[in-house]
């Protein structure tokens, strides 16, 4: 079983492994270009949205505050 695997399934793993690092450091620079788009770019905004979170619904929540 990959640390993925062991991670998902709810067992114990190495919070440190590389992999899972690599993954999480990817997802937050994504995040961090989701927020710098204009609100006003909805199709780029939603499309990388559907990169981070793998799928949205038709209609979802778009802040108007960041924090």
């Amino acid at each position: 079983m990959g640390i993925r695997e062991e991670m998902m399934s709810g067992r114990l793993y190495d919070a440190s492994d590389s992999s899972l690092l690599d993954g999480l450091y990817r997802t937050q620079e994504m995040c961090q270009r989701y927020n710098a788009i204009p609100i006003s770019h909805l199709e780029e905004r939603d499309a990388l949205i559907r990169k981070i979170i793998g799928k949205a619904r038709e209609s979802y929540h778009q802040s108007l505050f960041l924090l």
